[in-house]
């Protein structure tokens, strides 16, 4: 797990499992 990840947003996680990545960002 990879938190601010985006530079472009207020929150961001990379999520790594595997081969399998998720990409969770939050701007307000």
């Amino acid at each position: 797990m990879t938190r601010d990840f985006n530079i472009y947003a207020e929150g961001s996680v990379l999520i790594e499992v595997g081969n399998t990545k998720v990409i969770i960002t939050a701007s307000i």
